[in-house]
């Protein structure tokens, strides 16, 4: 809205056809008792029209005020975080109202957590809901609720409001929203693959900053299977320093057969694996890519029991967001009897 003035366009009419075009406007409090003239002019090529209305000002009963409390930082929402809002419903009649209808009003960016009413200082859980109705509202008191919400990727700003009896609206909160998230995707030339001994498996991990800021660091921990030894890694063809660890967990299960414990495999897919870490320290910038390069190869470790599968999983952490992403291949047994014993 630009000098006080709404301007709308339709670009076609058709003949006995409407179409109503709606304002929601917020009226100071200063403004009780005044006349507030309207002026609609409608231009078009063959009709011109100047409409003007006035309209009387009356005091509110109740007045509303929202806003977010407990903040960290005054110019930061970020998204994928909690926050919390505050809504003030006061009674400013000179008599107790009854039957309030209540309604939380939201886009998409805002998912409602945790409600809660507060009384004489003690804070009460409700039920979370986008409406909730309130049988009296005394002379002169104020209900204050509090709002815990998740803000979401959905919208690059969020808007939250509250209206009371389809009438009375508070004031319109609304937050730009700064977004860390990033794409990645974990590809390798012999993925579903079988893979023999002593041969090389090269991961390609493609990993975008799809956000709206830019990221100061990307952290990437990758799962790598016991039958696979690192031999580099590679960010943008340039050589970045790795640490592993190793990982283990038991794939057998001890379950009670006939009051006897009896140890069975449920799995044959391979849990022990070696863990790599790695980082990208330099800026990420809004839309940019970063290709990484894991070259890896089969190791002298004999297997000798049915085929396993040879998983490898990345989760990339850039800031508040985290993406993962898994490849998966097969390792062919060891014909035994191919084996001098």
């Amino acid at each position: 809205m630009a000098d006080r003035k709404v301007t709308s366009s339709i670009d076609l009419l058709k003949t006995k056809n409407k179409v109503l075009l709606a304002y929601h406007l917020r009226i100071e409090d200063e403004s009780e008792n005044k006349n507030i003239p309207f002026t609609i002019n409608i231009n078009s090529e063959k009709y011109n029209n100047i409409l003007t209305l006035n309209c009387k000002v009356e005091k509110a009963e109740i007045k509303l005020n929202m806003y977010m409390v407990g903040r960290i930082d005054e110019n930061k929402i970020e998204t994928k975080r909690k926050y919390t809002y505050k809504l003030e419903i006061k009674n400013v009649k000179n008599e107790d109202i009854s039957n309030l209808s209540i309604k939380v009003v939201h886009n998409s960016a805002i998912n409602l957590e945790n409600a809660f009413i507060e009384r004489d200082g003690d804070f009460q859980k409700i039920e979370v809901n986008d409406e909730f109705n309130v049988e009296t509202l005394k002379k002169d008191n104020i209900l204050i609720y509090y709002f815990d919400v998740q803000l979401n990727d959905n919208e690059n700003i969020s808007q939250i409001s509250a209206l009371v009896n389809n009438k009375y609206r508070s004031n319109e909160v609304d937050e730009e929203l700064i977004k860390y998230t990033i794409e990645a995707e974990l590809t390798s030339d012999n993925q579903g693959q079988e893979i023999s001994k002593e041969e090389k498996v090269k991961y390609n991990l493609s990993i975008k900053n799809t956000g709206n800021i830019n990221i100061n660091r990307v952290d990437i921990t990758q799962s790598i299977s016991k039958y696979l030894d690192v031999k580099s890694v590679t960010i943008n063809n340039e050589d970045v320093q790795f640490k592993i660890s190793y990982e283990y967990k038991d794939v057998d299960k001890m379950v009670e057969d006939d009051e006897e414990e009896t140890t069975k495999d449920i799995d044959s897919t391979e849990f022990d694996n070696y863990i790599i870490e790695y980082s990208y320290n330099k800026e990420l910038k809004v839309n940019e890519k970063i290709d990484v390069l894991i070259e890896t190869q089969i190791n002298e470790e004999d297997l000798l029991d049915n085929r396993v599968k040879i998983e490898s999983e990345a989760k990339v952490l850039a800031q508040v967001s985290n993406k993962t992403e898994k490849v998966q291949h097969t390792k062919t047994p060891i014909d035994i009897n191919s084996l001098d014993l």
